[in-house]
């Protein structure tokens, strides 16, 4: 990162992230069941939350922050599916559960056989019988489950384990003890990051803006970007570090080390994100 006012930020939210995974962990230890499979599915996603965040944060720091939200779109995703399952009613987690390593695997198993059978044709016809077998194997019934439903039953369930859809469910019926009132906010960066990966008009876009903000402007506005990735990501490790701890105990409070980073974090984000703010006051004056 180049502007080394920002390292504290970084600093901040980096030891954040790290006292949200050993708490998350000690969590696991205490109170997991290895043969239980909401906890194992839960591992395995904040395994690879961990993962998604520890990317996030080298591309940023690396300044390469577009890249970085398009990994951050990952991370959104994978955060969501935690909250669902951890918020779910007790009996209803293991439903969950199944239907998350049953139906909806069913519904990828079907668009990867079907996107498959295209390419197992094109290496036929090449006389490529190696590339052939991979994606013929992809189709084979008897080693994958496609499920039973048609194509609006596999949508529905692909829209429900959705990160929109997990959210506006959870906002709209929220578990006692648990606020999603604030959520819904991460839809705009969720969008944006979608635009991104898709490379479509929007991102254009967002590329062009960089290019004409003016010299003054442009450094407010990368500082203020970055800034809030770092928050999105030390927020989203505290929330989803939360859901876990609920997911044991209805009862648990947010350990006191992992509230402190939370805050610090927000307090060394505010200033820049306030003289972003304030560079823009002209202009949205300007457009009302």
């Amino acid at each position: 990162m180049n502007h080394g006012d920002l390292n504290h930020v970084q600093d901040a939210a980096l030891n954040a992230i790290s006292v949200a995974r050993n708490w998350i962990q000690g969590q696991f230890k205490k109170h997991a069941n290895s043969d239980n499979l909401v906890d194992d599915t839960l591992r395995r996603l904040c395994s690879f939350l961990s993962d998604r965040s520890q990317a996030a944060c080298y591309l940023v720091s690396s300044g390469f922050v577009w890249d970085g939200e398009i990994i951050l779109r990952s991370f959104y995703e994978v955060n969501a599916k935690i909250w669902l399952i951890c918020c779910a009613a007790h009996d209803q987690r293991l439903e969950l559960v199944q239907e998350f390593w049953g139906t909806l695997a069913a519904t990828h198993n079907h668009k990867r056989a079907h996107r498959a059978e295209a390419a197992e044709d094109l290496f036929r016809r090449d006389g490529k019988v190696g590339d052939e077998v991979i994606f013929s194997t992809l189709r084979r019934k008897e080693l994958f489950d496609f499920g039973q439903g048609n194509k609006q039953a596999r949508k529905a369930i692909d829209q429900k384990w959705s990160f929109t859809e997990i959210v506006r469910f959870l906002s709209a019926n929220p578990p006692d003890g648990f606020d999603f009132v604030a959520m819904p906010g991460l839809l705009h960066m969720y969008g944006q990051a979608s635009h991104l990966i898709h490379a479509d008009d929007s991102a254009l876009v967002l590329m062009l803006d960089r290019q004409l903000r003016s010299s003054e402007e442009l450094p407010v506005l990368a500082r203020a970007h970055v800034c809030r990735m770092y928050s999105d990501l030390t927020s989203l490790w505290c929330f989803s570090g939360m859901a876990i701890a609920f997911r044991f105990d209805p009862k648990a409070r947010m350990d006191a080390d992992l509230q402190a980073g939370f805050e610090r974090v927000h307090e060394l984000t505010e200033p820049f994100m306030e003289a972003f703010h304030k560079s823009q006051k002209e202009l949205y004056a300007r457009l009302r």
